[in-house]
């Protein structure tokens, strides 16, 4: 089972005004994603949307970085309501959703990853809940889900998408080249 206190201290850190520091997993390795859990930082990002992993790879790397102690969050590929699930139901301990430009679509990845009566989330945890009943009461809470703000368009509407109950934060990444830069909000 997910310890539900895995990702307080990370939220804590960014809720004091810190920078958290993670490191992006981009690799099926397992020997890369032990190595990452001993070299320091807050976290760790399975990256799904962009890196090499597929969704058969991710039980054994989230297995792998659970044992090395820092807390794991999903990158997921696209805003797929049922793969957001299955993410969190082996045992993701937070999850970000890239492309998110609407408030609309803010509140569907919500509704995807939060029980009733804040969300729709089906029960169905493997590695999450372990089968204890303790899990679905702690989920809401111990899950924070993130967006990035890709486009013109979410970047002009990223006050009331972080604003939407149960998104806990975004990175806004605006497309310029030949280098992006990259802004946590």
């Amino acid at each position: 089972m997910t310890d539900p206190d895995r990702f307080k201290p990370v939220m804590q850190q960014i809720a004091s005004g810190q920078a958290a520091m993670g490191f992006a997993l981009g690799t099926t390795s397992l020997r890369a994603a032990e190595v990452l859990t001993n070299i320091g930082g807050n976290f760790i990002v399975i990256d799904m949307q962009h890196g090499e992993a597929e969704f058969e790879d991710l039980p054994w790397l989230l297995k792998a970085l659970t044992y090395g102690g820092l807390p794991c969050i999903v990158r997921a590929a696209s805003q797929d309501s049922v793969l957001i699930q299955r993410c969190l139901d082996l045992g993701a301990d937070a999850i970000v959703v890239p492309y998110v430009n609407t408030v609309e679509e803010a509140q569907a990845i919500v509704r995807a990853t939060k029980y009733p009566p804040q969300g729709e989330r089906s029960f169905g945890p493997v590695r999450a809940a372990r089968g204890t009943r303790e899990y679905v009461t702690t989920a809401n809470e111990r899950h924070p889900v993130f967006v990035m703000l890709k486009t013109r368009q979410a970047i002009d509407c990223a006050e009331q998408i972080l604003a939407v109950d149960g998104i806990a934060g975004g990175t806004m990444v605006r497309q310029t080249y030949p280098f992006p830069w990259v802004t946590t909000l």
